[in-house]
């Protein structure tokens, strides 16, 4: 019974004539101690059988893992087919699915990030803002991009994704050195609210997108005066407000 569950694997045939062989050996010492050796050995096959369907089992799931994104490392699946053919070369089985799960992790972040930019870009486009051409691929982990509305050219607003989580904050091109006046600071609370209802509306487009979203800090508009930024360029939404020499502030919605 226990021959029959290695599946005609290639040392069963040669187990099996010991086996039949036994009846013919006269002395019962002898017999049972050639009797016990066999099932040694069929118990470190057994064993050895067992451990490679459950290796091919998790091989299979991390094939699964990899089989729901488009580009998949050749590493990785090199990875597995050695593993499959039994070859020592690469990583083990564990670090290989540690490296398989940490890659699909950050896939995943990534066509999330993505996803979220495009609807985010999308939304602010429906609001007036000026979204152009190639913002999106501008738009990475650390980078940020700036927009302006129609009949706000002296204002922008810098969207920056930090980890996964989006910095937002109003700025104003000007004099950083002129004292404010009251008119001003009226003027710079109503673009920032002009910019917490985009915000709000943004938030509202991403969830009907079936993405989950919260507002981890705010800022009421008027709370804190807006970084003024000099700028002599006519093409002002261009600029990298993250590479500019003024200092950032908390986020704003």
């Amino acid at each position: 019974m226990q021959l029959e569950l290695l599946n005609n694997e290639p040392a069963t045939e040669a187990m099996r004539a010991r086996l039949d062989a036994l009846d013919e050996e006269p002395d019962p010492r002898q017999r049972r101690l050639r009797l016990d050796s066999l099932a040694l050995q069929l118990s470190q096959a057994l064993q050895r059988n067992q451990e490679k369907v459950e290796r091919h089992a998790i091989l299979d799931e991390l094939e699964a893992q990899l089989g729901v994104y488009e580009e998949v490392p050749t590493g990785l699946l090199q990875a597995i087919a050695n593993q499959r053919e039994g070859q020592q070369e690469g990583p083990s089985l564990s670090d290989l699915r540690q490296a398989v799960e940490r890659w699909c992790d950050q896939e995943a972040r990534r066509l999330d990030g993505e996803r979220i930019r495009t609807v985010v870009l999308g939304s602010l486009r429906a609001l007036g803002y000026d979204v152009r051409e190639g913002m999106q691929a501008g738009w990475v982990e650390g980078g940020s991009i700036v927009l302006q509305k129609a009949g706000s050219s002296d204002y922008a607003v810098e969207l920056q994704d930090l980890n996964g989580r989006l910095r937002s904050q109003v700025v104003r091109f000007g004099d950083p050195d002129s004292p404010i006046s009251d008119q001003q600071r009226r003027r710079d609370a109503e673009i920032e609210e002009q910019w917490c209802t985009a915000h709000a509306q943004t938030l509202a487009d991403l969830r009907q997108q079936g993405m989950e979203s919260q507002v981890m800090a705010k800022r009421e508009p008027g709370e804190v005066p807006l970084v003024v930024l000099r700028s002599t360029s006519v093409d002002r939404i261009d600029r990298s407000i993250g590479r500019s020499d003024q200092p950032s502030q908390q986020q704003r919605s």
